[in-house]
């Protein structure tokens, strides 16, 4: 069963392994492959691994019904398959669902921390020749606004709430009954989770329905001081409105993991913000070495399955 890998990850000797087993990963273009390219090279392949760099196309399937899988390498495969043609085609689409939680819960975190006191600004100041020491922020005593409170949600919630001493408010799709008991709280809206927290964690998954759910009527709601951490998708905040916010000084501080279009250009006016009122990393959360082991067993569970003939784990819902 030949498959291709964009961006591959395995090693030589666990592509050896896998082809042994009748599995054979062939490693995919590192910068990733046109809606053309892909089109056209996915003839020869009974299976395909997607990465960030790939877009799964209708026109990539629509021309390549032969597929056995398409798998995602990673959890947010919502922008990068098109799962509706798919499933038109019946071309089963897996995923590797809660492979990363911890490793964004305790990016988020910190961030979050980052955020709070000043790290970053700090350093760079200090290696500038500016020996300067910022007022910082204590999370004890503090309130949490997690938006989505999925297994990522979940774990950032546990680490600041058990950890730091932190209250918990939350916005999610659904009531998370034990969340609620454990930190005495309950699901509120969005407005509410912006009005009351003093520091915002979005961590919903992105749909075409949430796209820019957070905009200007939320940010001008946050309380002085307010930090907005995003390891999720930016997409969910309007970004022009995002902007306005920091610039004029309605929100204290955000930290993204990650940009409305990646690699970021280097000349976005985001990137020209001070590192006292924005952070940036390059959509790295995900990126531990627990979490891409998941990631790469889940990813050999569903090929192996396909290879088998067995009902294949992991699909998407």
């Amino acid at each position: 069963m030949k498959v291709l890998f964009s961006s591959c990850v395995f090693s030589e000797p666990i592509l050896a392994k896998l082809r042994k087993a009748g599995i054979d990963i062939v490693p995919g273009k590192e910068d990733g492959y046109t809606e053309d390219e892909l089109t056209e090279i996915l003839h020869d392949y009974d299976c395909y691994v997607c990465r960030e760099k790939d877009k799964c196309t209708r026109k990539v399937i629509e021309n390549n019904k032969h597929l056995k899988l398409i798998t995602f390498f990673g959890t947010g495969y919502q922008q990068y398959v098109d799962v509706a043609a798919a499933k038109e085609n019946n071309i089963p689409v897996s995923y590797a669902p809660g492979a990363n939680a911890k490793a964004v819960a305790e990016y988020a975190v910190a961030l979050i921390l980052d955020a709070a006191k000043k790290i970053t600004y700090s350093n760079n100041q200090v290696k500038n020749g500016i020996w300067n020491k910022p007022k910082t922020t204590d999370l004890e005593g503090k309130t949490l606004g997690i938006v989505g409170m999925g297994q990522i949600g979940s774990a950032i919630a546990k680490i600041l709430c058990d950890g730091f001493g932190m209250g918990l408010i939350y916005n999610s799709i659904d009531s998370v009954p034990e969340i609620d008991t454990k930190y005495n709280t309950s699901m509120t809206s969005l407005d509410e989770v912006f009005k009351t927290a003093d520091i915002i964690s979005v961590n919903a998954t992105l749909t075409e329905e949430n796209q820019e759910m957070i905009k200007k009527e939320q940010l001008d709601l946050v309380k002085p001081g307010a930090i907005l951490v995003n390891t999720a998708r930016q997409q969910l905040v309007k970004k022009s409105d995002l902007y306005e916010a920091i610039t004029n000084g309605k929100i204290n501080f955000v930290a993204m993991d990650g940009f409305y279009d990646e690699p970021a250009e280097k000349d976005d006016e985001f990137l020209k913000l001070p590192d006292n009122k924005f952070i940036i990393t390059p959509h790295n959360a995900y990126n531990s070495d627990n979490a891409i082991q998941r990631l790469e067993l889940m990813l050999i569970e569903s090929l192996a399955d396909v290879l088998c003939g067995r009902e294949i784990r992991h699909l998407v819902p």
